[in-house]
Order: C-alpha cells, then structure tokens, then sequence
C-alpha cells in the first residue's frame, strides 16, 4: 500500500523547514511568527503522512492522523493562556492513547498471525522493568508538584494520569522493537519517537512546574517535532506499509 514514504522528498523538505521556522520564532521569541509556525509544522507532517500513505484512509491511518490532530489541537491549546493547559494536556493524552491503539492492534495481529501463540516474556519484563523505571523517575522529579496538590488537586492527577499513559507508548513501543524479526527500521524509529516524546514533556512539565529550564521552550519544540516526525515515519514504514 505504501508507496510515498521517500516519493515526494519536497513534501519532507517542507515538513523539516516547517520545523525550522517554528525553532527560529521561539529561539528568537517572534510571538506573531510563533503562532503560524506552531500549527503549521504539525499540519506539514499530517500531509506528509496522507503523501506516504498514498491517500488511501484504513484503519491504521486513520487512527494515526487522528493521533496527529489530538496533537495539533494540543499545540493550538497550549498557545493560549495557562487556563487552557489541561485541555492541551488532555488533547495530547488522547494522541498518545491512538497511538498506543494503533502499535496495540498491530502487535494482536502479529500474535494472531505466528502458528503458535506464546507470550515473549523475556520482552515483556524488558518493557514493564523500562516502564517501572519511568514512573520512579516521575515522581521523583514531580515530588514538588505532589506535594502542592492540596492547592493543584485536579492539575497533579491529570499530571498524573498523563504520565501512566506516556510512560505506557514508551514501554509498548519499546516491546515492539524488542519482538519483531526480521528488525526492520521502521521499528527502530517507533521507539525513538516514543522517547523523544517523554523527554519533550518531561522537559515541559519540568519548565513549567519545578524549575526554568534554560532554552527550555526551544528544547520542548525540538524534541517534541522530532518526536512527531519519527512516530509518522515509523508507523508508515512498520505498520501501515
């Protein structure tokens, strides 16, 4: 089905320069350039993932770009005031949940499709320590955060919640590397993507909530687009294709 991951390198071209002048607007704090490049760069990459997939809607893509649009309206959220931070935060968390559904579906099938079902244990343990490990460093990082939630009750529970289901799309994305052969690279980029999300709202959280982070809006939007971008690639070239 796949036949434009690579087939119109100006639309990549477009996705990357998108990404640049949202980097070059909040490196140099351009508020009026900011708010077109933020959602400029996101709707850049939901064109390209409609170019890899050849414009052709199934299942898998349409639960991608859907995860693609929770991001965008995200983004547009977090544009406005601190107010609309929990609606930004919910509408990542229900990207980050098309997300999980989507690497969550493709796993079933490749279960379903082996002549014998068996559980890979070693992986899974793998994926749950990875898994474990992440919530330890969350709360330890967020202590602070728990520790004023008698004054920010719903913020720290939606905090919370968000990190469960972040550290989840990592420990699953993790597992799906760990379990596939023959390894493909697109599986490699899932993973990747993944982890690049943790870090851009660990970072974000971190900057808003514990302590200024020097460059920090910069690094978020980095690591965040990159992040975007390396989900669409690996979902195109691992699952979809």
């Amino acid at each position: 089905m796949i036949h434009n991951l690579w087939g119109a390198p100006w639309l990549t071209i477009a996705v990357l320069g998108g990404f640049g002048l949202d980097w070059f607007a909040v490196g140099l704090n351009w508020k009026k350039l900011k708010l077109i490049a933020k959602p400029l760069a996101m709707v850049l990459v939901i064109l390209w993932t409609l170019n890899a997939a050849s414009w052709q809607l199934d299942l898998a893509v349409r639960l991608l770009l859907v995860a693609q649009v929770f991001g965008l309206a995200g983004d547009v959220f977090l544009m406005f005031s601190q107010r609309w931070f929990l609606f930004g935060l919910a509408a990542f968390l229900v990207g980050h949940l098309f997300y999980i559904s989507l690497m969550t579906i493709s796993l079933i099938n490749w279960m379903v499709s082996l002549d014998e079902i068996s559980l890979p244990s070693l992986q899974i343990f793998l994926s749950l320590a990875i898994y474990g490990i992440i919530l330890v460093v969350f709360y330890r990082v967020f202590k602070p955060l728990k520790d004023a939630a008698s004054q920010q009750h719903k913020l720290w529970l939606a905090v919370q919640l968000y990190g469960w289901v972040l550290a989840g799309l990592v420990a699953l994305g993790i597992l799906f590397f760990l379990i596939q052969e023959p390894l493909l690279w697109g599986y490699t980029i899932l993973p990747i993507g993944a982890f690049l999300f943790l870090v851009s709202d660990f970072l974000l959280a971190y900057d808003r909530f514990i302590s200024s982070v020097k460059y920090g809006q910069l690094l978020v939007h980095v690591t965040y687009h990159l992040a975007q971008f390396s989900l669409a690639i690996g979902f195109v070239a691992s699952i979809i294709g």
